[in-house]
């Protein structure tokens, strides 16, 4: 992978991210489980993690993706499920919640903080 590449772990279709990340300088390289997401971290090097989960559990992603890759920004789209868990994400270390409801500002909200993530 180069690192100007972005996992996506999205276990269901509720995000257009070919629409998103077209507007973003990072190519998009799918993953639809933990397990699958896992193993595309330990081949090769991302610029950064995005977490697009309504199945798999985002702590438990999140924490095994911090195991293998303490470097690259997390991205968590947040859905509309209790926020308990999001707080849980926060001595992971460089995870940023992102909501769900905001699809149309992910492009700048991404650039963004990748831009800040990068100096």
């Amino acid at each position: 992978m180069a690192a100007g590449s972005m996992l996506v772990l999205q276990d269901t279709a509720l995000t257009d991210w070919e629409r998103v990340l077209s507007k973003v300088e990072l190519e998009a390289v799918f993953s639809r489980g933990i397990e699958d997401a896992l193993a595309k971290l330990r081949r090769g090097r991302f610029a950064a993690v995005v977490l697009d989960c309504a199945k798999a559990d985002v702590l438990e992603a999140a924490a095994n993706i911090r195991d293998i890759e303490q470097r690259a920004p997390v991205f968590v789209i947040k859905g509309s499920e209790d926020p308990w868990n999001y707080y849980s994400l926060a001595p992971l270390g460089q995870i940023y919640i992102i909501d769900r409801d905001k699809e149309d500002r992910l492009a700048i909200y991404l650039d963004r903080l990748l831009q800040i993530t990068r100096s």
